[in-house]
């Protein structure tokens, strides 16, 4: 019985001297202190617990202290930004979500106008390549043909050339929205979406989206919402 004793002692001794147990306390005790009104973070984990915790993986502590993007009193708008050749349907969808996202986001939601792809050739920054052929066959015929969209844009370059020196005073986020397809690493295929969310601007392309309507919709307000 002595001897059962002293091991649970030891073993409690041990526990509440673990380094760890009380690193874990010292960063609840500076989360459950931070003041977080004001940013908009619609699922908070707790990084601490979580199972699926990554080295990669941000606490709420650093996220704070990086400063991040956030509606203030001069910036409380989100733009969103078409741009290359585009089909009527395609830019109905996008005037249609203004007022659904404006309710959504409880903030101002604005459609700028149209780039034509003619003006984004002009600009010698931003690089295009042509749609590998058997994508361009592919999504061409399943969209009822698409003969505007035979070129790629770079989305880093288009982002840097014209998004960040453009960006609205009063922007939360801008996110830039092309029927065009869109890559990234000259090495790489295609892109959905990128995002730079410190800058607040973002791309999306709906090149591969089959449909003008509710998937191309769908698309649009889930990267829209997980940006602003």
């Amino acid at each position: 019985m002595k001897q059962a004793f002293i091991i649970t002692l030891f073993t409690v001794l041990m526990w509440n001297c673990n380094p760890d147990k009380i690193k874990q306390t010292k960063e609840k005790n500076e989360k459950l202190a931070l003041d977080t009104t004001g940013y908009s973070l619609k699922v908070i984990d707790d990084l601490h617990e979580r199972l699926t915790l990554k080295d990669y993986d941000i606490n709420l502590v650093d996220y704070i202290n990086s400063k991040p993007n956030k509606v203030d009193s001069t910036r409380e708008v989100v733009y969103l930004l078409p741009f290359g050749n585009m089909k009527p349907e395609v830019e109905k969808i996008i005037q249609g979500e203004v007022e659904y996202l404006k309710a959504f986001l409880q903030l101002e939601v604005k459609v700028l106008d149209r780039i034509p792809y003619d003006s984004i050739r002009k600009i010698a920054s931003i690089q295009t390549r042509l749609v590998q052929t058997s994508d361009f066959e592919y999504y061409s015929k399943m969209k009822g043909g698409a003969p505007t969209l035979t070129e790629q844009i770079q989305a880093r370059s288009f982002i840097d050339a014209v998004m960040k020196d453009n960006k609205p005073k009063d922007a939360i986020a801008v996110l830039g929205i092309t029927e065009h397809d869109i890559y990234n690493d000259p090495q790489g295929n295609f892109l959905f979406g990128i995002s730079e969310l410190k800058n607040g601007v973002g791309l999306i392309s709906t090149f591969r989206l089959i449909d003008h309507g509710p998937e191309t919709k769908y698309n649009i307000r889930k990267v829209v919402l997980s940006k602003s």
